[in-house]
């Protein structure tokens, strides 16, 4: 595999030059290779490489705390990155088996899915100590903070439900019934929808997140993994990881506009831009897509096995 395959043309080269100075940053993990690519999505390649526990899968950046957290389920830790050295600072206790991760939006606590004890691990993001350990269902594995840092929603996989915490009390006080196995949970940017992704139902259940009921669920591609939204929370794209393709979903009239090919397994994704970052578990690489087309516009490759499963973009 060519170290940089880019299919640039000269007019979107001289577009990509003029958003340089935005520069954001993507941090993949990547699975067989225990490690983090940091990549420059201005200059579409890897600027570090910054080795973890082993074999991670989630990750979060937090602009607010300075650093991006990532789950190692078979170290059963979580390494703690620095923004600006781009280096692991600290190494916290992770439980049986941490997989999904995310930030509080105000950047003071870490939240990670322990998906063999079924519990939601509270950490404070500044001292890196646990501040609680919470009850949720069977197997959690994805986990979305409201904007508002008022609940955190859990994907309890094994009971097709998502779970709902509160961050006052620190105790689940709902949950909601998804499809069947919901992996992945993903929030609009205004908080007023909630998506998640039924790996074996394979479908998405989108959820009010006032009257926490489900709106509708929508039938998406085989085995999806990975759900992110445009700024504006008008479209959401799903990742279909054994369909290797992406579905382009209209978050208003909740139905699936567009089918782009997403790679071979696509798992993580995340849009920057009017760029789409769709992780390629088996491509060892990620593709950058324009989010108006689907048409892809580079390939960059990473360590291996990428996952990137979480929110994995750093403006800094």
């Amino acid at each position: 595999m060519t170290r940089y395959r880019l299919a640039l043309t000269a007019g979107f080269a001289i577009a990509w030059i003029g958003a340089a100075a935005a520069a954001p940053f993507a941090y993949i993990t990547n699975q067989a290779s225990h490690d983090v690519s940091v990549i420059d999505l201005a200059q579409q390649r890897v600027v570090a490489t910054i080795p973890v526990g082993r074999s991670p899968a989630g990750v979060v950046v937090s602009e607010q705390a300075g650093k991006a957290f990532v789950s190692n389920p078979d170290s059963k830790t979580v390494s703690v990155i620095d923004l600006a050295s781009r280096r692991v600072i600290d190494t916290i206790d992770g439980g049986s088996g941490p997989v999904g991760i995310d930030a509080a939006p105000d950047g003071k606590r870490l939240y990670v899915a322990d998906w063999y004890a079924n519990a939601l691990l509270v950490i404070d993001a500044a001292t890196h100590r646990r501040i609680a350990s919470v009850p949720v269902g069977i197997a959690p594995a994805g986990v979305a903070v409201a904007p508002d840092n008022a609940l955190i929603y859990v994907a309890n996989r094994d009971d097709d439900a998502i779970g709902i915490v509160d961050a006052g009390s620190l105790r689940q006080v709902a949950t909601v019934a998804a499809g069947s196995h919901p992996f992945a949970v993903g929030l609009t940017p205004d908080g007023s929808k909630l998506f998640a992704l039924n790996v074996l139902s394979n479908d998405v259940s989108v959820i009010d997140t006032r009257t926490r009921q489900r709106l509708a669920t929508i039938g998406v591609g085989n085995s999806p993994y990975g759900v992110a939204f445009s700024a504006d929370g008008r479209r959401a794209w799903v990742t279909n990881q054994h369909a290797e393709t992406v579905s382009v979903i209209d978050v208003a009239t909740l139905r699936v506009v567009h089918t782009v090919a997403g790679g071979a397994y696509p798992e993580g994704i995340a849009v920057a831009g009017q760029r789409v970052v769709v992780v390629s578990w088996m491509d060892d690489c990620v593709h950058l897509l324009d989010a108006d087309s689907g048409k892809r516009l580079a390939t960059i490759d990473t360590g291996r096995n990428p996952r990137g499963f979480g929110h994995f973009i750093s403006a800094q």
